[in-house]
């Protein structure tokens, strides 16, 4: 199931509408950008289908979903297996935000689309009116679900890091004579691993070596070699290729001499349109 497959759970069905959370009861960072995830997939999902109806029975299909981030009550009612749930008005906004989504759309609130703007192309800001508020409220249309690309930013001298630096730009050194080398940076949150991975890619940029960057998803930590397969598209300049037209672009290019590796809750509402 496309929910499950990204870290949700499915705790209401109505019949025509299906209410998922995701952050609940299992705490996830990115449970922003996996309800957005399962919502495109619902929406893939349901186009096949929609195909199969039309066929058959002449009835146009469609979904639309909404979603919504923010502070809920969560928790298990009554003794039986299905009886997580949560409840509060940000679950009431999500499914307010599928009433103002299009047939075959996805609705984000204002909540929402600020966690995952980085990650995600969403249309244009508007106002909706929803029931049960008094002033029209914000809220943007979910277009695609795109790669992760880091804001450049203005950093301030590091400090405190001379050894490490002075390790890796000697790693770096090697790499650049043809010696094959990787590092492996690991902490605490917050010591500072991305920044020192920053300057020495920054070093690397300025001696003019080819520098690839990819990342690892935490909704896609069953996926063998994900990182590995991220890394070698982007050094083939194959990024954003379907597989099969990777394979032809790739099986046309000779892989790159050097490459350097750097290394709350969600309430999603789904209901059916038929027209």
């Amino acid at each position: 199931m496309v929910v499950e497959r990204y870290g949700g759970t499915v705790n209401q069905f109505t019949g025509d509408g299906i209410m998922a959370v995701f952050g609940a009861p299992i705490s996830l960072e990115d449970h922003a950008l996996r309800a957005c995830l399962t919502a495109m997939g619902v929406q893939r999902e349901a186009e096949r289908l929609a195909a199969d109806v039309k066929s058959r029975d002449g009835v146009t299909l469609q979904l639309r979903i909404g979603v919504n981030s923010g502070q809920v009550i969560a928790g298990e009612i009554g003794s039986k297996a299905a009886g997580y749930t949560a409840i509060g008005e940000q679950v009431g906004m999500a499914q307010r935000m599928e009433s103002a989504a299009p047939p075959g759309g996805v609705m984000l609130s204002e909540s929402t689309a600020r966690l995952v703007e980085d990650t995600v192309a969403l249309g244009d800001a508007e106002v909706v009116q929803i029931k049960g508020v008094d002033t029209p409220v914000k809220a943007r249309l979910l277009r695609a679900i795109g790669e992760h690309h880091p804001h450049s930013r203005r950093e301030s001298r590091l400090v405190g890091r001379t050894r490490e630096l002075n390790f890796l730009t000697a790693v770096l050194d090697e790499a650049v004579g043809g010696a094959g080398c990787a590092v492996n940076i690991v902490g605490p949150a917050g010591i500072g691993k991305s920044r020192l991975v920053r300057e020495v890619t920054a070093i690397a940029t300025r001696r003019h070596v080819a520098v690839f960057t990819t990342y690892c998803e935490s909704h896609a930590s069953d996926v063998s070699f994900q990182v590995i397969s991220r890394i070698l598209r982007a050094a083939l300049g194959i990024d954003g290729l379907a597989a099969d037209a990777a394979r032809c672009a790739s099986a046309s290019n000779s892989l790159m001499q050097t490459m350097k590796t750097c290394s709350c809750s969600t309430t999603c509402w789904a209901s059916v349109t038929r027209r």
